[in-house]
């Protein structure tokens, strides 16, 4: 297949996968189905990606275009499903949005009927307790008037006016109030306003009378709002309502509080002391004052109170400073801030005066923070003001000058509001409007131009909005469409107010509070943000509180919190949290106080859905409660539950709860414990609330916990972490039907496991395991749920997942049903009996039949469903016609069933319950009658489930029904069913206990399969359960009992024979199709298979017969093995696949019917129902004996129950039998029969669990020796196949005490491995029935064996377990393989212990085994460290005796080794037993740093946290002294990859002999050096004010340091070339020239990576001179250069200082600096010798004088040229004369880099270090070539590496272009590479290296 037709046929498959994508995301959406929707969207998505790579791919390898015919139609239809796709999935996920908005509203709609409801009582609660103190109050004076006590008639009359107002005020809000509220309510408040009025009238008519009746007098007290006349004609006269000062416990106010009253009160001289108390209680005070004296009347003693608490000045004025501090600066411009600083400063001011003293404000430390606060012109003017003031009178003069201020800053304020926003071009500074994203420009003209332009250019915040007139953000129809977390998110990212959504200013000083904004009441949240940013949860956004106003008084929330002691004496700081649903602990307190844990995990979901998992422990906490009872809970643990709770008062809480503040001990600091949901029997009960404060009932700790509001001065709120606590649940289950390979299956399948499994063992198929969605569902459906008592009737409503307001009327569907019902009914002649049937529904209630007025005026969401025929077959049938409901029948793409919750199975399991069926000595079997249809369904429902039938009847149109009962076919039916009759049995239990509890445990569906141990039991447990079901609407048909005549009946599938109280299989023949669950033809007698069968087999024929049959317990499955290997056979069949239809040959239809024949017998063969006899003995629990056996066919195993008898001798029965087929890819026998022996214990697991009988001992046997061998040997020694199931046996049994050996001929169970058992075999006295002889005889007399002495197959063992003999002349364990001191200590440990087990089975020789130890203990740890460090010291011995290490004072200690005394050689030094202190012993084994053993000790002491050298030895101290131990430490550290790796030390080696171009003499650059440097800034000589780049040359004599400097204007390389020309035509061609090769110089300059240096090197040759480069980043090699180089810059930076020069101006500086830096001293110290001649300096060889300046010398006048010369030669002889004595012996020393170090060798893994790397970042690479110098040492190697950042699309594809990449090399020195993997190390090290991080 050529390519083009591979990627064609690939188009095309991707173009059908694209296909069904999208019809299964039209079905999922039609279905509802969210999640398959989602998925399916994705493979659309995915499919039509790849639909595009490869149609691309086909066009271009066939050489097509993309505009063919063909190439065309194909992408418009792949295009035409992706947009059906996309439209389909646009159109549902709005209507998901709408479903959910739906949702949203609703529950909204209840949350705000709930809350009017609770504020209106509330409201009512508050009015009525108005009224009666209203009446109560004046009944007072009434009091006084009828005891004739003479009273102050004002006050009395004055005290009527303000009663009077009140009442008057109250009846308005009574008015108010019933407008709001319905007439029943409304009746009680209006009739308590009556009774309180008609009361209040007398009560005033009294106090009138006895006021007014001295007319013409006056009253002798004075009145603080004046007199009353008590002429006639002004009694219509009323003063006005006295207002008594307030104070509510606000500290700072109550100076002016105690003021005002005095004022008011006491100096009216109104109010004796009783009144003055009563007003002072109750009018003045409030809030926490009120509460701190509710219980004091006499009034001297109220002002006590309140002069302890709050009379302290210095607490106000620490809080006057504080508000002070915490006050922001205020900024220029910001008038509204100054004024409100001037507000807070003047009112500081007067709260002081009101205590009388404002002296402490009047201080310079005030005076300067206040400043500080203020503007700075507003500082400035009063910095001015201050100067010429004293101390004493700043404060007065700051305040006086800022009052005055403040009126000036008022005004501005509203001439700034008052000006309208203008577009500034940059931010400007100045205040903001609200949905403006710019600020307003201050200094604008208000001109109308400028108006206009203003309002042209305004701009939305919301970038998205469209709305062209300017709007403020809370009015922007775009943002409050948008989602509440993203107005958040844009209310963060534009920094603007969370309360006025203005920007310019915060929550907490923003301008509205003053103007009367008030906090979010959405769902009474009471903070200080905008009700449009209400529940946003976005990081970083704070949304205020409260208490952000100072102006509040304050409060604090309080959490339920209480200490509690523990059982051990701790004390646990707990927190009674009703949101959480587990309980949490604080891992450091649990691990302090020692609690147990086990693993385990848990999920934490947080805000916004995000979930976290944790590995914890699952604590158990026992809490001692008041009365010294211990009660445990479970809690899992965390690292911090929650913030520290802070200390908080309970005097105010103490007083308004009337207890002592003992009795209210709240904690502080860490919280230990949190208790949720799951304990709600010992959560703290409510027992009252107090002004938002509750008082709880607790059964631990002192006995209350509070709880709530509090009012305090300081304000704050506990809160928990943000978490909803949620445990994981482990994976539902489904409900399968019950076939003959399921039922097969029972009690040896895997269970299932969780996610995150801990071996709980807590895994099953039970209905009390339930996901979190089951959970939610039974939730649910049982809140759904209602019973009459009365009419003994459950009502159901149904459990909607959808909203079912948006099924369809499906009428006209119904209608089209039920015509082809009728057709189908007619042709099948079986119309009578449907009729029958539904109207025996009718009759019965189940269908009720409407009218059609009655349904159109039924206004809920209306479906009609389809009923449809059922056929059931058996004997026992009842009904063999039934009329089923189709809810699953879809109408436009939705169902009913499609819409409603499942729920959980809530069924039992239907093997552990007919095992316990057989438990029971006497059982009955009952059977509800009409299930499903014994609940009744709700009105919505009803109508939900219309149906349309008219019985057949063409001439007369379908009447209507509803279905008023749950039926089957609804999907929760089964679950709301169940839980009824559950429901029922817990209701009503007090019938009986034990019949209630087997009602819930001992059903399946609606059959109860149960019983008792004696008939009297069985019939009272049968006649209560009767009873109770009847409480609940059920009904049992009948009762089927042990003992009772007549026909055998089912119990569950399985046969029982009532009579003779016994089981059997019941089997049948029937090849036939079914039609509606009905077989169509009869069922075929067994004596007659061979005539009726038919003469065509085919598989589909097989699997009817097999799949027909059914056998739960595995009683015959001995037998029918046969058939399950006959349809093993039919899917193994050699060289052919065979269909369903194909007809087999022959010899398969004989071996079927010769099957089919001997089945007959099975239905014959019975076993006892009881397996409990009768006379066993009461105190022995029973055995229970599995076999196991396996064979090239089948594996089987067999269970029975063994019971001790009291007449002596025990009893067998079988209880259970299981058999698999062996696979179909052949294994070993062996194998096959450790998998017998794995489903015995899996066998043996379920029946223990499904049984209600206590097992005493287990026995577990196996003809197989290699088997035997195996569970006995260590799992770790087989390969994966027998080691896990090896170790899976291991873990549900014990190997030692339960499993045995038997010859195959006392197996049962290998009856089940072969195709030869007959019925006849299986008669009632064989052994198979009733186990064998030995069986039912004493455990001594058993032909049973521990020691089979088989073999284990030699394959089935690891390599490593198959060596038969070790080599005797090696060492006991070779310590170099060993790569820590623990594993050799270990392995060590090992060795002993077997040799210990070894030698005890010898001498015990049958006798009962030794208990099994592990080789681990500290004991066996203890004993191999000795004697390994006792082997290390045989050396030392000698040594020892001759005194070598008496410095650390060693000596000889007895010790038991291996069975042997030896000494070891230990030191305590000069410490004695101190030595403990530091090293955790008394005393250390001494071992020399050679041993091994020390090198193991050192490497396990470095590989803690590979520290230094001091470190690695002193850890290494707490095992053993190590002479000459920190060598050992250094040696170890070194070699550490890890170290290496995360130390990065580069290499290093000894410093190389000066190279011979470095030696004298030579002439002036005739070796020369060559760099350059720069860039340098030169200017134009023509254009002066424009600048540019050049940069400098240096050439570096290598022997006289001698420079040449040249500038070259620009980086090029025939600009470098001109440079070198005009040095050579000065100085002469240089016979070598050393440079490195430009990279180094890429970070000056990328030009030089251009330049082509072969250009360089061909001149050069042509010059007769050598070029020679050195290593990259390697300055030291050139380093001539790189010293002349710092140099000239330091010239350069004096001389080009702020300064820029010409070309030739730069030219002449050079020459400068040249000279500068050649007339230097070579020799480092000058020679104080006066002989010496002086320095010298390069310019004696350049120019024969040491400077520029004329020589003092006098020359010979004669000018012959050889005097000259001879003069020259003499210079220069000179200066090399001088040069070997003054710098000659500098070269001798080396300064650095002294030490050799080892070389770097080929193919070492290095990291390279570059310069141009960031600090910290390598490149990995490998040498690939190392360059030894004459010495031998390598100081340059070649690296190779690669480009490790390769690109690509996807993960493979970038592997791919990486191993394309072709490797990079450079050149560098040693001192550039880090070694992190040598070449010599040893495979085992290198691959240590590579598996600790390193990537090849």
């Amino acid at each position: 297949m050529s390519a083009a037709e591979e990627m064609k046929l690939a188009r095309n498959l991707a173009l059908d996968k694209l296909k069904a994508a999208n019809k299964k995301l039209q079905d999922s959406v039609a279905g509802d189905r969210q999640r398959n929707a989602e998925r399916y969207h994705r493979d659309i998505t995915e499919a039509f990606t790849n639909f595009e790579n490869y149609h691309i791919q086909y066009v271009l390898k066939s050489k097509q275009s993309l505009e063919d015919q063909e190439n065309r139609e194909k992408f418009f239809e792949a295009s035409e499903l992706v947009d059906v796709a996309e439209t389909t999935w646009s159109k549902y996920q709005e209507d998901l949005a709408n479903k959910e908005a739906v949702r949203q509203k609703e529950e909204a709609d209840t949350e705000r009927q709930k809350k009017k409801l609770d504020k209106e009582k509330k409201v009512r609660a508050k009015l009525i307790n108005e009224l009666q103190e209203i009446v109560a109050l004046s009944s007072i004076h009434v009091n006084e008037v009828d005891s004739g006590v003479t009273a102050n008639k004002t006050v009395m009359s004055n005290e009527i006016i303000y009663l009077e107002g009140r009442m008057k005020q109250v009846k308005v809000d009574i008015d108010n109030y019933i407008e709001e509220i319905d007439d029943d309510a409304a009746k009680t408040i209006l009739d308590e306003k009556s009774r309180s009025e008609r009361f209040f009238r007398q009560n005033v008519f009294k106090v009138r009378s006895y006021t007014d009746e001295d007319v013409g007098g006056s009253s002798t007290a004075p009145s603080a709002t004046g007199s009353r006349s008590s002429s006639p004609s002004t009694n219509s006269f009323r003063y006005k309502k006295i207002e008594f000062p307030k104070f509510s416990g606000i500290i700072r106010n109550y100076a002016t509080f105690k003021r005002d009253f005095d004022d008011i009160v006491v100096q009216s001289h109104c109010y004796d002391k009783k009144h003055m108390s009563h007003i002072l209680r109750h009018e003045c005070l409030t809030g926490e004052a009120k509460t701190l004296v509710h219980n004091i009347h006499e009034y001297d003693m109220l002002w006590k109170k309140l002069n302890d608490k709050y009379d302290d000045e210095s607490e106000v004025v620490e809080q006057i400073s504080n508000q002070i501090a915490s006050l922001r600066k205020v900024e220029e411009e910001d008038y509204d801030g100054f004024v409100k600083l001037v507000d807070v400063i003047e009112r500081a001011n007067l709260d002081m005066s009101a205590t009388g003293s404002t002296t402490v404000l009047n201080n310079p430390l005030t005076v300067r923070l206040i400043m500080t606060k203020c503007p700075k012109v507003i500082k400035e003017s009063l910095a001015g003001i201050l100067a010429t003031k004293s101390p004493t009178e700043e404060y007065d003069a700051m305040l006086q000058f800022l009052i005055q201020k403040r009126k000036e800053a008022q005004r501005l304020a509203r001439i700034q509001e008052q000006k309208p926003p203008a577009r500034p071009q940059h931010k400007a500074k100045g205040s903001t409007n609200a949905a403006e994203g710019k600020r307003f420009d201050q200094k604008s003209a208000n001109g109308k131009k400028q108006d206009n332009d203003r309002q042209s250019n305004w701009s939305c915040m919301v970038q998205s909005c469209t709305y062209k007139s300017k709007h403020f953000l809370s009015a922007c129809k775009v943002f409050k469409k948008m989602s509440v977390n993203e107005r958040g998110k844009l209310v963060l990212d534009k920094k603007i107010c969370v309360l006025c959504l203005s920007p310019g200013h915060g929550a907490d000083d923003c301008p509205k509070k003053q103007a009367g904004w008030k906090e979010c009441d959405t769902g009474q949240c009471g903070k200080w943000h905008s009700r449009l940013l209400h529940g946003a949860v976005v990081p970083g956004l704070a949304l205020a509180t409260r208490t952000g106003n100072p102006a509040i008084s304050g409060s604090r929330t309080l959490l339920l919190a209480q200490s509690i002691p523990t059982a051990n004496g701790k004390t646990a700081t707990t927190i009674w949290d009703t949101g959480s649903t587990i309980s949490l602990i604080n891992n450091d307190f649990a691990l302090d106080a020692g609690f147990e844990g086990a693993d385990c995990c848990f999920e934490l979901t947080g805000v916004g859905e995000k979930k976290e998992t944790y590995s914890t422990k699952l604590y158990i906490i026992p809490l001692m409660d008041t009365d010294g009872q211990s009660k445990e809970i479970h809690a899992f643990g965390i690292d911090n539950i929650t913030s520290d709770l802070a200390p908080v008062s309970l005097q105010a809480a103490a007083g308004a709860l009337d207890l002592p503040v003992e009795q209210l001990q709240r904690p502080v600091g860490q919280v230990h414990l949190l208790v949720g949901m799951n304990y709600t029997d010992i959560l703290p009960a409510k027992e009252r609330i107090v002004n938002k404060i509750g008082l709880y009932k607790s059964a631990f700790g002192t006995g209350y916990v509070i709880g709530g509001t509090l009012d305090t001065e300081e304000s704050g709120e506990e809160k928990l972490d943000n978490f909803a606590y949620q445990v994981c649940a482990a994976g539902g289950r489904g409900i399968k039907p019950i076939d003959f390979l399921s039922a097969e299956a029972f009690g040896v399948e895997i269970p299932s496991r969780c996610k995150y499994c801990r071996g709980c063992k807590e895994c099953g198929f039970r209905a009390k395991q339930l996901t979190y969605t089951e959970a939610k569902e039974l939730s649910v459906i049982e809140d759904g749920l209602t019973l009459d008592p009365v009419k003994k009737i459950w009502t159901a409503k149904y459990p909607f997942s959808t909203d079912p307001s948006i099924l369809k009327n499906n009428y006209s569907q119904a209608m089209a049903c039920m015509l082809s019902l009728e057709k189908r009914l007619d042709k099948t002649k079986q119309m009578p009996q449907f009729n029958e049937q539904f109207q025996d529904a009718v009759d019965r209630g189940v269908f009720r039949e409407i009218s059609r007025e009655e349904a159109d005026r039924y206004k809920g969401p209306i479906n009609y469903v389809t009923i449809t025929e059922a056929y059931k077959e058996g004997d026992q049938v009842t009904t063999p016609l039934r009329l089923c409901m189709n809810s699953s029948m879809r109408y436009q793409g939705i169902s009913l069933n499609d819409l409603l919750m499942k729920g959980p199975s809530a069924l039992n399991n239907i093997y552990s319950v007919l095992l316990n069926f057989r438990t029971y000595p006497v059982a009955f079997v009952k059977d509800l009658s009409k299930f499903y249809q014994s609940v009744q369904a709700c009105e919505r429902d009803q109508h939900l489930r219309r149906v349309i039938w008219r019985g057949g009847k063409e001439d007369i149109p379908p009447k209507i029904y509803i279905t008023q009962t749950v039926n089957f076919g609804d999907k929760p039916a089964g679950c709301m069913a169940l839980t009824c009759v559950r429901e029922t049995a817990d209701l009503y239990k007090n019938i009986d206990q034990e019949a209630a509890y087997k009602l819930k445990n001992d059903n399946y569906v609606d059959d109860v399969a149960s019983g008792a141990e004696t008939q009297e039991d069985a019939v009272r447990v049968s006649t209560n359960m009767n009873k109770i079901v009847e409480m609940g609407g059920f009904r049992f048909k009948s009762t089927v009992m042990s003992g009772d005549e007549g026909d055998p009946k089912k119990v569950l599938g399985t046969g029982w024979d009532t009579q003779k109280d016994q089981l059997f299989v019941e089997v049948k023949v029937n090849p036939s199709a079914k039609r509606k669950g009905v077989k169509i033809l009869p069922d075929i007698p067994f004596d007659d298979v061979k005539a009726q069968f038919p003469q065509e087999l085919t598989k589909r024929i097989i699997w009817r017969v097999v799949l027909g049959q059914y056998d739960l317990l595995g009683l015959a499955s001995v037998f029918f093995i046969r058939l399950k290997l006959l349809m093993r056979d039919l899917s193994n069949e050699e060289g052919q696949k065979i269909g369903w239809d194909t007809p087999l040959p022959e010899e398969l239809r004989i071996r079927f019917i010769d099957t089919l024949e001997m089945m007959g017998g099975i239905q014959n063969l019975r076993f006892p129902r009881c397996i409990k006899p009768t006379g066993h003995k009461k105190d022995k629990k029973p055995d229970l004996l599995i076999f196991g056996d396996g064979s090239k066919q089948a594996f089987c195993s067999l269970a029975y129950i063994r019971w001790e008898m009291e007449s002596g001798g025990f009893k067998c029965f079988l209880v259970s039998g299981k058999t698999r087929v062996a696979p179909i890819k052949k294994i070993s026998v062996p194998r096959l029969e450790l998998l017998g022996a794995l489903a015995s214990v899996r066998l043996a697991a379920s029946i223990q669990e499904s049984m209600s009988l206590e097992i005493g001992k287990r026995f577990f046997f196996t003809d197989s020796s290699a088997v035997f061998g195996m569970i006995k040997g260590d799992c770790g020694a087989f390969m994966e196949f027998v080691g896990t199931r090896t170790g899976e046996i291991k873990n549900k049994s014990d190997p030692d005490s339960e499993w045995f050996w038997v010859p195959t001929d006392q197996n049962l169970a290998d009856m089940g491995t072969r195709s030869d058992v007959t019925p006849a075999v299986l008669h009632p006295d064989s052994k198979y029935l009733n186990g064998t002889d030995w069986m039912n005889d004493v455990f001594e007399a058993w032909p049973v064996s521990k020691t089979p002495g088989g073999k284990i197959p030699n394959d089935e063992m690891i390599p490593a377990a198959r060596v038969l003999h070790a080599v005797t002349d090696q060492p006991l364990i070779q310590l170099d393989r060993f790569s820590s001191f623990e594993k050799a200590c270990k392995t060590m440990a090992v060795v002993f212990t077997a040799t210990e087990n070894f030698k005890a089975k010898k001498m015990l020789k049958g006798a009962k085994k030794a208990e099994k130890t592990s080789p681990f203990t500290p004991t066996n740890l203890d004993l191999a460290e000795k004697y390994l460090i006792s082997k290390a010291q045989e050396g030392m011995r000698a040594e020892h005796e001759k005194g070598k290490f008496s410095s650390l004072s060693p000596r000889l200690e007895k010790v038991q080794v291996a069975g042997k005394s030896t000494d070891l050689i230990v030191t305590s030094g000069r410490l004695g037993s101190a030595l403990s202190v530091g090293y955790d012993k008394e005393k250390l084994p001494v071992l020399q740093c050679k041993s091994p053993v020390s090198t193991l000790i050192m490497k396990d002491a470095h590989a803690v946290d590979h520290g230094g050298v001091d470190r690695t030895l002193q850890r290494s101290r707490c095992v053993a002294w190590i002479i000459g131990g920190r060598r050992l430490a250094k040696t170890i550290t070194r070699a550490c990859f890890m170290c290496k790796l995360r130390n990065k030390e580069l290499a290093q080696q000894v410093m190389a002999p000066l190279p011979k171009e470095r030696l004298p003499p030579t002439p002036v650059f005739y070796n020369t050096a060559v760099d350059l440097f720069g860039p340098l800034e030169i200017r134009d000589t023509v254009k002066r004010r424009t600048s540019r780049k050049c940069w400098g040359v240096i050439f570096c004599c290598m022997v006289t340091s001698a420079i040449h400097l040249e500038v070259t204007e620009d980086y090029s390389c025939d600009s470098f070339l001109l440079c070198l020309r005009r040095f050579m035509n000065l100085r002469g061609s240089p016979a070598v020239i050393y440079s490195d090769p430009g990279s180094q110089l890429m970070a000056a300059a990328k030009q030089l990576g251009t330049w082509n240096y072969s250009r360089i090197y061909e001149w050069a040759a042509g010059s007769k001179t050598e070029w020679k480069n050195t290593p990259t980043d390697s300055q030291h090699y050139n380093g001539c250069a790189e010293a002349m180089i710092k140099s000239t810059k330091k010239q350069l930076s004096a001389n080009l200082k702020e300064k820029k020069f010409t070309k030739g101006e730069m030219d002449t500086l050079m020459s400068n600096v040249s000279y500068i830096i050649n007339s230097r001293p070579l020799m480092k110290k000058a020679s104080e010798d006066p002989l010496s001649g002086g320095p010298i300096t390069p310019l004696h060889l350049l120019g024969g004088r040491a400077t520029i300046n004329i020589p003092t010398v006098n020359f010979d006048a004669d000018t012959k040229l050889t005097k000259r010369l001879q003069f020259i030669e003499d210079t220069t002889k000179e200066f090399w004369n001088k040069w070997f004595v003054q710098v000659f012996h500098n070269l001798v020393p080396s300064y650095k880099w002294k030490t050799v170090h080892r070389n770097v060798r080929e193919g070492d893994i290095v990291l390279l270090k570059e310069s141009s790397q960031l600090k910290g970042e390598y490149k990995l690479a490998r040498v690939k070539e190392a360059k030894p110098a004459e010495d031998g040492h390598v100081r340059r190697v070649t690296l190779q590496y690669k480009n490790l950042k390769p690109t690509g699309t996807s993960p493979t594809k970038a592997n791919n272009d990486l191993r394309k990449t072709t490797f990079s090399e450079t050149e560098r020195s040693v001192q550039n590479v880090v070694v992190i993997v040598p070449s010599d190390w040893s495979p085992e090290d290198i691959d240590t290296a590579v598996t600790s991080g390193i990537g090849l």
